[in-house]
């Protein structure tokens, strides 16, 4: 079984090294006889710093170019495809175990719970509720901290070449891309069949 991996080369994407030789330069920090227009191009926001402390070296795209012609690479949705999945994978366990904690029975969650907090959860309950007990206080709690962005639902198989949101299974390729890299042999273990 062979799976296609994300092998770009990142040495050859001069511009981008120069971009993360100037955001190193900001986090060390400046001289003072630097020059303020090369202060101005080092101050970067707050979402490109995280790009970097989520090691973004394995997700960085360029045009890929073909005999034939270029390949449009869709830079925004391949990226923030790659960002829901690492802000999918950080609150995975938080989720699970939260999850967890609603399937035990809501008579052992009474009794693990001190007198003091159930008389709290009682002054808190809203009176119109047919059943409002520990667990849906719980379930509440659960759907506030983890929004839409920290769904699986949110996650969309999207081509690791040109973007699309379609792909072949295991090859993570659009149905473009794949036939184009089957028919010259760049994917091992494939050969056109002849007719």
């Amino acid at each position: 079984m062979t799976i296609l991996k994300n092998n770009y080369n990142f040495n050859a994407i001069y511009k981008n090294k120069q971009y993360l030789a100037l955001l190193k330069q900001s986090k060390t920090g400046l001289n003072a006889g630097v020059s303020a227009s090369l202060k101005d191009n080092t101050i970067f926001n707050k979402h490109i710093k995280n790009l970097i402390q989520a090691d973004w070296t394995n997700f960085v795209y360029n045009k890929r170019t073909t005999s034939r012609k270029t390949i449009q690479t869709r830079f925004r949705s391949i990226i923030s495809d790659q960002k829901k999945r690492i802000c999918f994978d950080n609150y995975e366990l938080n989720g699970i175990l939260l999850k967890s904690l609603l399937s035990v029975d809501s008579l052992v969650l009474m009794k693990l719970l001190n007198e003091t907090e159930t008389n709290c959860f009682n002054a808190v309950l809203n009176k119109n509720l047919s059943y409002a007990g520990p667990g849906l206080i719980l379930e509440q709690l659960i759907n506030r901290r983890f929004t839409k962005k920290q769904g699986i639902s949110n996650i969309r198989n999207r081509c690791i070449v040109t973007g699309r949101s379609s792909i072949i299974g295991k090859f993570r390729l659009s149905r473009i891309s794949f036939r184009r890299y089957a028919g010259r042999g760049f994917i091992p273990g494939l050969i056109k069949r002849s007719h």
